[in-house]
């Protein structure tokens, strides 16, 4: 459950990286890269970063402006890491969580730390 009372996101069937990300503030248990905004249709489509009301929405389809809030497909809270940056407050993985991540729309790759992937007993991958 979302402690923040701002709703949850659910992505389903991601593939991340998972590393010691220990550089990152320790509110923080990854980053939410392209890789996992564009992984497939069910998480493409628009993404609105609400910073003035410090909120999150993903939208299906690709069209601009978002399509109406009956298209809504996740709404979640953000916050302000101790660096002052936006990050998502409450974000499910394959039905496990909820993690805390950072968005990067700059980043090739989503990550997640080790640690975090092992308590949440998500599968890794040996070949990485």
């Amino acid at each position: 459950n979302d402690v923040t009372g701002g709703g949850v996101i659910q992505f389903r069937d991601v593939v991340v990286a998972c590393q010691d990300v220990g550089a990152l503030p320790a509110a923080l248990d990854g980053i939410i890269g392209i890789s996992l905004l564009a992984s497939n249709e069910k998480h493409s489509g628009v993404l609105e970063l609400d910073f003035q009301n410090m909120k999150v929405r993903f939208f299906t389809g690709a069209n601009m402006p978002p399509p109406p809030a009956t298209d809504v497909i996740g709404t979640a809270a953000l916050f302000r890491t101790s660096m002052g940056v936006p990050a998502l407050s409450a974000c499910w993985l394959n039905g496990r969580g909820p993690t805390r991540l950072l968005f990067d729309t700059g980043a090739s790759s989503s990550l997640l730390d080790t640690r975090v992937a092992s308590d949440l007993s998500l599968r890794l991958d040996p070949s990485g």
